[in-house]
């Protein structure tokens, strides 16, 4: 099941591109990659079809409806069986056993090595659009420049992009919950068409995972700031503070 699990992992990694971990920043909440899918993140609908739904980095919703192998159709039917919504898909690999395969086959490479390689095909797809058996060495030096220019470009827009859209969430999470303070303050303005659009297109999870990020940066400011604390009574020659005595506090 183990081999099965990872060969099916590396299709996707490398066919979509999908990050191979739920990768965490010291600032961010856990989001969904290729090893850390649950059940529910992926359905199947015939013939051989698969759509993924799940919170991506930065809280991106990822969505894709694509057309699979039919093995690796058969793969996931397999995973799935006897499993809840909430388990994982890939209960027999993780990122390590999928790396420590990779090197096996090639020293240094990894999961994160496709990506590199995804941009490096795209960036070859574009110069291969123009003959440039004939060309003076400037053109192709222009022809180089340009290409590694667009897959910049690409990969900056898809960044910022992603990046703008979940500012975009984050204030319609803030004007949410401004209204419902609204409304506990005065009832009258339920009845305000102004103020009774919900932003609907918020999803629980995305709710549920933002607030949890929120907490996460809370937690650092207040751990920063018990360091902070403590060194300075340190310096000053006085006792200083437990995680008890801060929580006290």
């Amino acid at each position: 099941m183990a081999d099965c699990q990872q060969v099916t992992a590396m299709y996707f990694i490398d066919k979509l591109a999908l990050r191979v971990e739920n990768e965490k920043d010291e600032d961010k909440a856990d989001t969904i990659g290729c090893c850390s899918l649950h059940c529910e993140h992926v359905t199947l609908e015939l013939p051989d079809f698969i759509i993924f739904d799940f919170l991506g980095k930065d809280l991106i919703h990822y969505y894709k409806h694509i057309n699979v192998e039919p093995q690796v159709f058969k793969n996931i039917r397999i995973f799935k069986e006897n499993k809840n919504d909430n388990d994982n898909l890939f209960d027999h690999v993780n990122t390590s056993f999928l790396n420590k395969h990779l090197m096996s086959e090639m020293q240094g490479l990894t999961a994160k090595v496709f990506c590199t390689f995804n941009a490096l095909s795209t960036f070859q797809h574009l110069l291969n659009e123009d003959d440039l058996s004939d060309a003076t060495q400037q053109e192709k030096l222009n022809a180089y420049n340009q290409a590694n220019q667009m897959v910049a470009i690409l990969k900056t827009h898809v960044q910022s992009m992603e990046k703008m859209q979940h500012k975009l969430c984050s204030l319609k999470y803030e004007r949410m919950k401004l209204q419902h303070t609204l409304f506990k303050l005065d009832t009258r303005y339920k009845k305000n068409k102004k103020y009774v659009d919900n932003e609907s297109d918020i999803s629980n999870d995305w709710i549920i995972a933002y607030e949890n990020e929120l907490k996460a940066k809370e937690l650092e400011k207040a751990e920063k700031k018990f360091m902070k604390d403590n060194e300075k009574l340190s310096e000053e020659g006085k006792e200083t503070l437990s995680t008890c005595q801060r929580a006290r506090k």
